[in-house]
């Protein structure tokens, strides 16, 4: 007697619990579905993290690589200028007394997404325009000079002539930069000419 009552009384105890086990049981399956779908959502976020990561490791190697040509590129120029600054010692050829060189090359690494997809690209122009120029000045005597400039702008990235005094990249254009070839009949030096 004493046995069926402490059976009673455990029953009493836990026969609610049975009874909200199966009341609770949608929202359980509920939230199952809902950490499956989440699980499978993380695991795509890590493939395009992990491809993302491999996309901009490539282009920091092209970034390390285009770092290290114009640092030659700059070495070149230094031991040029270096040369051409000392005297000359023969009658080889020189650079005519009032005529300069000039010019600005600015080049990046682009990475972005503009509508055609994530990519990673070398750049001319994302400061500054590019340009080539030369200029010149010579006296003549009693007052009279004559001064030229012929200056250009150039896309660095592919040393095609960009045809007009900016060639800073339009990312909302795509690929149809201000740096795109020049197919409209301009003249070469078409900037401060």
């Amino acid at each position: 007697m004493r046995q069926q009552s402490l059976y009673r009384a455990i029953l009493a105890c836990f026969a609610p619990l049975a009874v909200a086990g199966t009341v609770h049981a949608a929202p359980i399956d509920d939230l199952r579905s809902e950490l499956a779908a989440t699980k499978a959502r993380l695991e795509k976020l890590e493939e395009l993290l992990t491809a993302t990561a491999a996309t901009t490791s490539a282009a920091t190697k092209k970034a390390e690589e285009a770092t290290k040509k114009a640092d030659e590129a700059s070495k070149s120029a230094q031991s040029a200028a270096k040369a051409a600054a000392e005297p000359a010692k023969s009658k080889g050829l020189s650079m005519p007394a009032g005529l300069s060189i000039y010019g600005i090359i600015d080049a990046g690494v682009e990475y972005g997404n503009y509508g055609q997809g994530s990519r990673a690209r070398i750049q001319s122009g994302l400061g500054s325009a590019s340009r080539l120029g030369f200029k010149g000045q010579r006296d003549f005597g009693d007052d009279l000079s004559a001064y030229f400039q012929l200056e250009a702008g150039i896309s660095v990235d592919n040393g095609q002539n960009t045809g007009h005094s900016s060639n800073v990249s339009n990312p909302g254009a795509g690929s149809a930069s201000s740096a795109a070839p020049n197919t409209t009949g301009v003249a070469i030096f078409s900037r401060n000419t």
